[in-house]
C-alpha cells in the first residue's frame, strides 16, 4: 500500500573511480552505521589496533605478542648492616681472650711455649747477658686501632715505597711503662735527641737496655711495632725529617730509629729481664737491622 510517506528503500549508490591507466571503474558502497557497542556483560572491552581499550576504567592493555620482551633485571640493594655499639674490629685485633673491655690496657703473661714469645726471645741480640724473666702482650684497643689507620694512611701516603712494619726495642725506667701503655709513646719523655727530635727505638736489644733501670735486676723493657718508609741519616738539629721521608736513623747501621708522627708505633710487649753485666756490650758497635714482620 502506497502512501504519501511510502518510499523505496534506498539502495547502494555506484562511485566511479579511476585507476592509473584512466579506466574506470565502480565500486559499490557500503557504508552503514555501525552497531551500538553492548556496555554489558563482557563485551565491554573492544580491540582496536591490537591494543585493548577497556571503557568502563579507561584503561589501555598492551596488545599480546607471540614472543616476550626482554625485560632489565632489577638491582636489589642489600639494606646496611646494624651498627652495634662498640666497633668489633677494634677488640678482635688484641686476639686476646682474657681480655679486659672496661679497661684501658690488660696485660696478658705469655707462656714460653707461645709463639709471639718465642718470636720476642729471639729478637733479643745477646742472649747470654740478657735473661728474659717474663714477657707480657700489651692489649690497649685504642692506642692499636689509631696505629691501623696510620698504616692504611701511610700504605696510600707512600705508595712509591714500602711501609715496613718492623719490631724494635725502647728501653725506658719503668715508673713510664704505665704512661706510655696508655697514651704511647711520647718524644718528651726521651732526653736524648743525638739522631732527631722524635720517638727512638733500636733493633738490638743491648743498646736498647741502656736506657733501662740501673742496676742488674727488675729491669724493663718495651718491644713496639713501628712503621717506617723512607729513612734518612738524622742529627740533633732535625726536628722534622726532609720531604718524602718519615723517619731518621743513625748511619747507615740504623741501631737508632726515630719516629716523629704520633701513632706510628704501638707498644706490643713489655719484657721484664736481668742482666748478668751491667756495663756487657756498652761503647760496641751494634749493626743489627731488626726484624721485619710483614
Amino acid at each position: 500500500m502506497g502512501g504519501l510517506f511510502s518510499s523505496k528503500p534506498e539502495t547502494p549508490q555506484r562511485r566511479p573511480t579511476q585507476d592509473y591507466r584512466g579506466r574506470v571503474y565502480t565500486y559499490q558502497s557500503n557504508v552503514r552505521a555501525s552497531p551500538p557497542v553492548p556496555v554489558t556483560g563482557q563485551l565491554r572491552h573492544n580491540s582496536y589496533g591490537g591494543a585493548t581499550y577497556n571503557f568502563e576504567s579507561l584503561t589501555i592493555q598492551p596488545p599480546r605478542l607471540s614472543r616476550p620482551i626482554p625485560t632489565v633485571p632489577s638491582i636489589r640493594h642489600q639494606p646496611p648492616p646494624e651498627r652495634s655499639q662498640h666497633n668489633s674490629s677494634i677488640f678482635d685485633i688484641s686476639l686476646d681472650p682474657n681480655y679486659n673491655v672496661g679497661s684501658v690496657v690488660t696485660f696478658t703473661e705469655l707462656p714460653s711455649y707461645d709463639s709471639e714469645y718465642r718470636v720476642v726471645t729471639n729478637m733479643i741480640t745477646n742472649k747470654r747477658n740478657f735473661k728474659v724473666d717474663r714477657i707480657d702482650k700489651i692489649a690497649n684497643p685504642y692506642l692499636i686501632k689509631a696505629y691501623e689507620l696510620k698504616r692504611e694512611q701511610k700504605r696510600l701516603q707512600h705508595a712509591d715505597a714500602f711501609v715496613e712494619e718492623r719490631l724494635l726495642f725502647h728501653g725506658t725506667k719503668r715508673a713510664n711503662v704505665d704512661a706510655i701503655c696508655k697514651m704511647n709513646f711520647d718524644w718528651r719523655r726521651c732526653k736524648a735527641h743525638e739522631y732527631g727530635k722524635g720517638v727512638s727505638f733500636s733493633p738490638n736489644s743491648t743498646y736498647s737496655s741502656n736506657y733501662s733501670d740501673p742496676g742488674l735486676d727488675n729491669k724493663v723493657m718495651l718491644v713496639a711495632k713501628v712503621l717506617v718508609a723512607n729513612s734518612c741519616i738524622g742529627n740533633k738539629f732535625m726536628e722534622l725529617p726532609p720531604d718524602g721521608y718519615d723517619t731518621s736513623q743513625k748511619g747507615e747501621d740504623g741501631v737508632v730509629i726515630v719516629k716523629y708522627e704520633d701513632s706510628e708505633f704501638y707498644p706490643a710487649y713489655k719484657i721484664s729481664y736481668h742482666v748478668l753485666d751491667e756495663n756487657f756490650g756498652k761503647g760496641n758497635r751494634y749493626k743489627s737491622r731488626g726484624r721485619r714482620i710483614i
